[in-house]
């Protein structure tokens, strides 16, 4: 977390301080928002997601809730994903589009693992299978405890 954050923090402070120098990802999220009939500026867009990146990037590198911050990292890297792969010639010619998409996608999939990584803590499904277990044996003690309690009283009625 603390190597993937860096990246996203100086991505994130350039798309917020130079909005105009941003490139494609903020450009295809105001045409798809515009496409939805939600008029919003480039470069309104493009503050917005480099404020969300440095936010979860400092989020993520101070490890306070870092799978949120992965989450929302990740989401933030996909308009780029999809925006490169539209017009590849917008990458310069010293960068290799082919290495610059596997780098993208490496930092997406570390970022995947990031916002799923419970940090040896028990996943939702097991925490959720016990308590499930400890209720039922809570409640077959219960039952068998009552239904003894039962056998030993006296019938209403009877003398």
């Amino acid at each position: 977390r603390s190597l993937i954050g860096p990246v996203f923090f100086t991505r994130g402070a350039e798309g917020f301080l130079h909005p105009d120098g941003t490139g494609l990802g903020a450009a295809a999220v105001a045409r798809w928002l515009d496409a939805a009939s939600i008029r919003v500026a480039p470069d309104r867009v493009a503050r917005l997601l480099g404020g969300a990146q440095v936010t979860g990037a400092a989020l993520l590198i101070l490890g306070r809730m870092p799978r949120l911050a992965a989450t929302v990292l990740s989401l933030s890297l996909l308009p780029d994903l999809i925006g490169e792969r539209r017009r590849p010639q917008a990458l310069s010619m010293a960068r290799k589009p082919g290495t610059e998409r596997a780098k993208e996608l490496a930092i997406l999939g570390g970022l995947l693992f990031a916002a799923t990584d419970r940090n040896g803590a028990p996943s939702l499904r097991w925490r959720a299978t016990q308590a499930g277990r400890k209720a039922s044996t809570a409640l077959e003690s219960v039952g068998s405890s009552v239904a003894e309690r039962l056998s030993h009283a006296p019938l209403i009625g009877s003398s």
